[in-house]
């Protein structure tokens, strides 16, 4: 439903949480066939709460109700909660995309989240069958086939 475009992370400026620089758009739909920009949210880095600035007043409230909605681990600051898995969500495509040519990458359920287990070998039927097997209904998911 949304999704984070021109995501820069600032590192270098970065103390006690990630800084960063975002824009929040709404994915593409009927009414909006080339999605559009919700709101652009940013992070000093500093320990704070991410800053807002909504670009259309109604689709950020409808931004709010949704994000409230979704599962988040504590009662507070439940929209940087579900951008926070926007961004990890770029983060694990970043981390796959640079590491599935040589190695395949997989999940088991009750890993540690945002970690990946890896085969030294590039994904192939032989290691999804083999993963598969030792792993069954356990294995959460296979990130080479996420790309």
């Amino acid at each position: 439903m949304y999704e984070l475009k021109k995501f820069k992370p600032h590192e270098d400026m970065s103390d006690e949480t990630l800084c960063f620089s975002a824009e929040l758009w709404l994915k593409p739909d009927l009414t909006w066939p080339q999605g559009v920009c919700v709101a652009t949210v940013s992070n000093q880095g500093t320990g704070g709460a991410h800053e807002y600035a909504p670009q259309h007043l109604e689709l950020f409230k409808d931004f709010e109700h949704y994000a409230n909605a979704q599962p988040h681990e504590f009662d507070f600051d439940i929209l940087d909660q579900y951008v926070d898995t926007l961004i990890e969500e770029i983060e694990t495509r970043k981390l796959i995309k640079k590491n599935c040519g040589t190695k395949t990458l997989f999940r088991v359920k009750g890993d540690e989240r945002g970690s990946w287990r890896t085969i030294a070998h590039a994904f192939d039927e032989k290691v999804k069958a083999h993963i598969t097997g030792k792993y069954g209904d356990q294995l959460e998911a296979i990130g080479n086939e996420m790309i």
